[in-house]
């Protein structure tokens, strides 16, 4: 009889851990979290056509595009001014189940290495303290799970983070949570690296590497890292209790060192080529600046110092030196610099002399509504 009434007691937490749940102020709703954010007439969808052309229109989750169900024809859907209408918008995002853990998303627990205070380890030494909170490095499976573990390292400038991924020869790759290798992100541009065997996600663009791609990495190398675990795993583990490292690590990582002729998408950084040693004489450097849908760009300089006469960054509104100039800087600029895009593209043009060189400069980009 013991046994029974032990039964009916843990039966109601085994069907509350079972039912989903929205976060952040979401409701549930057919299985699926929405939440109303409300302003004058209509309601925008999360759909972004290019040019205009109700054809050549993408999903903002990634899912791809509208080709398999479209509106436009019954009108029930119509463009709109991204950047000047007002409109409510529903926001959509999946359920997930109750833990006690801060990050809850879609079924999984994920624990920062800043909030466990382990700055910075290498890759067999970040597995184990994931192991300790049994989970492992985390996995990614979509587009919206590469957003969501982005926005955790935002606002501490994080160049890079390890993933849980393993690869032999650059060919054959694998989770180390066991889960399906579904959703690939890997820049392959870096091929002499690709005898390394671990991975990590680069978190800002620069001259060697892109945003949000996925690099393989030396796995001495120590750098901040995130764990993972499926909700309602019991673990006894607290992370906050185990003793931090004290493995010295230079905290301003590798200097920047972009190329020419660059596409980026927000948010990133790049510099004047040398940077921050001297740039050279007889460039002619175009930075493309771009981010999605409405959203615009803001460039900032934080540090700039050219050849005052002829050694000059030009900025244009658009996406080519025939939009609108915006600015043109040379000299020594000693307070930072801001300039904001009317639309989701900047254009960005460096040219040099041939003669007298300076350090140049490194400007962050970054992407507002």
């Amino acid at each position: 009889m013991r046994h029974i009434a032990l039964l009916f007691a843990i039966l109601p937490a085994i069907l509350a851990s079972a039912t989903p749940i929205c976060t952040n102020g979401f409701s549930l709703v057919n299985n699926k979290c929405l939440r109303l954010f409300t302003s004058p007439m209509h309601t925008w969808i999360g759909l972004f056509c290019f040019q205009s052309d109700p054809t050549n229109c993408y999903w903002d989750d990634e899912s791809g595009t509208s080709a398999d169900y479209s509106s436009f024809a019954k009108r029930q859907w119509v463009s709109g001014d991204c950047d000047d209408d007002l409109r409510p918008f529903v926001c959509e995002m999946p359920s997930t189940f109750y833990d006690s853990c801060v990050y809850n998303y879609n079924g999984y627990c994920y624990f920062t290495s800043y909030q466990m205070n382990y700055p910075r380890y290498t890759f067999t030494q970040a597995q184990s303290v994931c192991e300790s909170l049994c989970g492992n490095l985390v996995s990614i499976h979509s587009g919206n799970e590469m957003k969501y573990i982005k926005n955790y390292y935002a606002q501490r400038s994080t160049d890079s983070i390890y993933i849980g991924a393993i690869t032999v020869s650059g060919k054959y790759n694998s989770w180390t949570d066991g889960t399906a290798w579904d959703y690939n992100n890997i820049d392959n541009s870096q091929s002499w690296l690709s005898s390394s065997n671990c991975m990590m996600v680069s978190l800002y663009s620069n001259g060697t590497q892109t945003n949000d791609a996925w690099y393989h990495t030396s796995c001495d190398t120590a750098r901040p890292f995130m764990c993972k675990r499926k909700v309602g795993t019991e673990c006894s583990s607290d992370y906050s209790t185990t003793t931090q490292d004290t493995t010295s690590v230079d905290p301003s990582g590798p200097p920047i060192t972009p190329t020419c002729n660059s596409f980026l998408m927000t948010r990133g950084t790049f510099s004047s080529p040398g940077y921050p040693g001297n740039y050279y004489n007889n460039l002619n450097c175009s930075f493309t600046l771009a981010t999605l849908g409405a959203y615009r760009i803001r460039l900032s300089f934080n540090s700039f110092q050219t050849e005052t006469c002829c050694d000059r960054v030009r900025i244009y509104d658009g996406d080519s030196a025939d939009s609108r100039l915006v600015a043109q800087l040379s000299g020594a600029q000693n307070t930072p610099l801001y300039y904001e895009s009317t639309g989701n593209m900047m254009f960005v043009t460096f040219t040099t002399d041939g003669s007298v060189v300076q350090q140049g400069f490194t400007a962050n980009f970054l992407s507002l509504i």
